[in-house]
């Protein structure tokens, strides 16, 4: 029997990784062990599991790392389009990120002399109303690690879900 198509169960784990890494308060949740991240690749083997179960065929963990792994793939593409195109929509609006992430800095009483990176991030906000830098560490830092704990989470769920029906295959 043909198993189902894992697509649906990547773009939901994806838009779980999404909306919990874009809400403010919910997102703290990615300071532990990107816990948002894990919990999108667990929801996606969720959703593949009750079509697997409907069809009567077993959940593996290459279904849970494939799902788990691309969820944090597509996730990450999102979220770097979608922060890349809200910069360019500021500064578009004519929005100074540079001043703005300048004021945060001081409310929180961080020092001025700031690492290299966050003031060359800073001073190319301020001379360009975007940063380059910004775009390309943001994008390594999601190209990593989402695809990596995203396949943390979708072998989780394979274990998690296997465990209460008895029905994991190893590969």
């Amino acid at each position: 029997m043909q198993k189902p198509g894992k697509i649906i169960p990547i773009l939901i784990g994806a838009l779980v990784i999404d909306v919990i890494s874009s809400i403010p308060v919910l997102n703290l949740l990615n300071f532990f062990f990107c816990a948002g991240v894990i919990a999108g690749g667990i929801a996606g083997v969720y959703y593949y599991d009750k079509k697997l179960k409907a069809a009567g065929l077993p959940l593996t963990y290459k279904d849970g790392a494939i799902i788990g792994g691309m969820s944090g793939l597509v996730s990450a593409a999102a979220l770097i389009l979608f922060v890349t195109g809200a910069v360019l929509f500021l500064k578009i609006l004519d929005v100074n990120l540079g001043s703005i992430i300048n004021d945060i800095f001081s409310k929180f009483g961080i020092p001025s002399g700031r690492s290299g990176l966050t003031r060359r991030i800073v001073e190319e906000y301020r001379k360009y109303g975007f940063s380059i830098t910004h775009i390309i560490v943001t994008s390594a830092v999601y190209g990593i690690f989402y695809p990596l704990f995203g396949l943390a989470g979708g072998i989780l769920g394979v274990a998690f879900f296997s465990r209460k029906n008895n029905s994991v295959k190893s590969i």
